[in-house]
């Protein structure tokens, strides 16, 4: 019987967290996994500049009032970041992959995704698997919005009182939902040619019953 199947969560972990740091100390391991992590950070980070920048010019909060300028701002860099950043997450995602099974690597595999459409169009279609999953996480966050809108007696008396009982459920949810964004990516990005619906077919058959361990 294989011993990795039949070992306990904290002995899986241990084990995982042995195997990354030998992986981090190969090589040159580690400053390509730096130089990448930074790569992102600044892409994110400009997005958010080129936003700030719009709303200077234009001064949204004047043309559409604050709640809806927050709003529009925050939407418009999630899907700038979407369409152009989170490619390069997965990048980062898969080069660390690389670098576990021993493969050479470099920063430009961090740009894989951008090669062609088709690796582009893959990309997104991840993403958005990644973001179902994630949905009830999402509900949380899009509820801090409501708050800008407690003039509105309704949203005030009713609405931020029902989302403060609701909120802990969605949360419950969410974590259960999204410990297979993880097997499911690694599934997806190890396997280019792998549909998109098998891997998390077998995301889902490895996290059965498992999942709270997986978040954890």
């Amino acid at each position: 019987m294989n011993p990795i199947v039949t070992e306990a969560p904290k002995q899986a972990r241990d084990r995982s967290l042995a195997k990354a740091r030998a992986v981090l100390n190969e090589g040159n391991h580690r400053l390509v996994l730096i130089v990448g992590i930074l790569t992102c950070i600044v892409a994110t980070v400009a997005v958010a500049m080129i936003v700030s920048a719009f709303d200077v010019a234009f001064d949204f909060v004047s043309l559409m009032g604050e709640p809806m300028a927050v709003i529009c701002m925050s939407l418009s860099q999630s899907v700038l970041c979407f369409f152009l950043v989170y490619p390069l997450y997965l990048g980062l995602f898969r080069m660390a992959l690389g670098m576990s099974r021993g493969e050479p690597v470099d920063v430009a595999q961090l740009f894989g995704f951008y090669s062609s459409f088709r690796m582009l169009w893959r990309a997104w279609r991840i993403q958005l698997r990644i973001l179902w999953k994630s949905f009830p996480l999402l509900l949380i966050s899009a509820s801090s919005y409501v708050s800008l809108f407690s003039e509105i007696e309704l949203i005030a008396t009713v609405v931020l009182p029902v989302l403060g009982l609701v909120e802990p459920l969605l949360l419950f949810w969410g974590l259960y939902s999204s410990s297979r964004i993880f097997p499911f990516a690694m599934l997806a990005l190890k396997e280019p040619a792998l549909p998109l619906r098998e891997a998390m077919k077998r995301a889902k058959t490895a996290t059965r019953g498992r999942a709270f361990a997986v978040c954890a």
